[in-house]
């Protein structure tokens, strides 16, 4: 590298007198090359996540308001190109900034600038040792760039505003906005305080809370509303406190300008919005939940028809207990029934296939609990009133024996009643999880393939095998919702 610099500035000065000849394409493309790799190398790989146009635009700009500052009319219009084309076009426009919300404001000094900086400052060390002739334009070049860099640092740190009013806003440009300020991260854990303090409320207007967590997907004039009503209750709560809290933090959004009350008999394209956000913050919870339920409970009711399938309260006539004694008690305990093989696809028309039938006990309280875990996406300290009003829908289902589970109507109906409560089957999930769940729950699993092995009916195992029907070493993989 001293070489090369020497023998450059022997060629530099050969026939100039007093001045200081027109850099050459062999000039240019060397300076460009001993940059490139340098400032490549060590900001590419301090900086993440793609770049933003206002810095590259900075650069283009510095470089080569400087570099035309500093350069002979002559040699003005090559040079800026092809620094341009490779410092901020190849380098910059790949290095350069795309701060983040998520990225907190304290650390974008470390993160961002000070990498940029010490590649300019490195940069420009190389390229003073291998052109000392042009030292001035390199420093004038990189003291612009550095600034710019500060200046497009501190302007994507404010956050974006909506220039917009809302209600010149389209539906695609409101649910951006909302994304923006109330994303769902914001809305569920308030969307769980509303299930919390709801689900007594309405347990105690209509026992079947559970189909009001799971509403038809589609909702029209000849639609079963009962449903809807609960679930549209807790869904306009959950709109208003967050509509407070974000309100109350700061600055008022945008989206959320002059709105006083929130109404269902509001037509505006933003209460559409709003409404629409909040519900499909629940998709993937319900979803969840059915899965679960089916897996636990509504596979045997369901297939309550085919020999060894059932399940049951152990105690019908127990007396309810109030709400803080109800876990573990009487009245919640029930027992299921499964058939059960090794591969967990029953053959109903082979002989020769080993299967037994597997009975397990359990409480509703525990799934319960499970089941709003499973809705909430999370762990979540729920009341022991909200826990007991889902065990009794719960034990309302598995105790409504003439409920047919195959009826060909639609999900939101029961036979000829197009409204109201007891539409259990829109508990169930699509057809293709069931199909996937029944392999789950008809599985043997190793320990009990040893009891058959051993010649032990599972039903009939005793207390003091290792493996027990219903026992906490044997859960036969209810626990874990795959």
């Amino acid at each position: 590298m001293m070489q090369r610099s020497k023998r450059t500035r022997d060629s530099i000065g050969e026939g100039a007198s007093g001045s200081v000849r027109s850099l050459t394409d062999a000039d240019i493309a060397a300076i460009v090359n001993t940059m490139e790799p340098r400032m490549t190398a060590k900001v590419m790989g301090s900086i993440a996540d793609g770049v933003v146009d206002v810095v590259a635009d900075k650069v283009a700009l510095s470089v080569a308001e400087n570099v035309a500052y500093k350069m002979s009319d002559e040699v003005i219009d090559e040079l800026t190109d092809k620094v341009a084309v490779k410092v901020v076009h190849e380098v910059a426009d790949s290095v350069a900034l795309k701060i983040s919300d998520s990225v907190p404001s304290d650390a974008r000094v470390q993160i961002i600038i000070e990498p940029i900086c010490a590649a300019l400052a490195d940069a420009v060390v190389s390229h003073k040792e291998a052109f000392p002739e042009v030292a001035e334009l390199a420093a004038a070049v990189a003291v612009p760039v550095v600034g710019a860099v500060h200046a497009a640092a501190a302007q994507a740190a404010v956050p974006a505003q909506v220039s917009l009013a809302w209600e010149q806003m389209s539906m695609d440009q409101l649910r951006m906005e909302l994304n923006r300020v109330a994303p769902w991260r914001v809305l569920r854990p308030v969307d769980n305080e509303v299930l919390n303090r709801f689900i007594p409320l309405l347990a105690a207007e209509n026992w079947d809370v559970l189909s009001e967590l799971c509403p038809q997907a589609r909702r029209g004039p000849g639609s079963n509303q009962f449903p809807h009503r609960g679930a549209d209750r807790m869904a306009y709560k959950t709109m208003k406190t967050v509509k407070q809290k974000v309100s109350a933090s700061g600055t008022v959004p945008e989206i959320f300008r002059d709105w006083i009350s929130i109404w269902e008999s509001d037509k505006s394209l933003r209460h559409q919005a709003y409404v629409a956000h909040t519900r499909n913050s629940r998709n993937d919870g319900r979803s969840r939940m059915r899965r679960m339920g089916y897996k636990r409970l509504w596979y045997a009711c369901e297939n309550r028809h085919r020999p060894g399938v059932d399940i049951k309260m152990l105690h019908p006539n127990a007396v309810q207990p109030p709400p803080s004694q109800a876990a573990g008690s009487d009245y919640f305990a029930y027992q299921r029934s499964v058939v059960v093989c090794a591969s967990g696809r029953l053959q109903p028309a082979e002989d020769n296939q080993r299967t037994s039938v597997l009975k397990t006990t359990a409480c509703l309280m525990t799934d319960a609990e499970d089941l709003l875990n499973e809705y909430a996406r999370t762990t979540f300290s729920w009341r022991d009133e909200t826990l007991a009003a889902v065990a009794r829908n719960m034990r309302g289902i598995i105790e409504d024996v003439q409920f047919n589970w195959n009826e060909l109507c639609p999900a939101d109906n029961v036979g000829t009643r197009t409204n109201g409560p007891g539409c259990w089957r829109l508990l169930l999930p699509r057809l293709t999880t069931r199909a996937d769940v029944a392999v789950e729950v008809q599985t043997l699993s190793e320990d009990n393939m040893d009891l058959l092995d051993a010649g032990l009916a599972l039903h009939d195992v005793p207390e003091h095998v290792g493996v027990l029907v219903g026992g906490d070493d044997d859960d036969f993989g209810m626990d874990e919702d795959e």
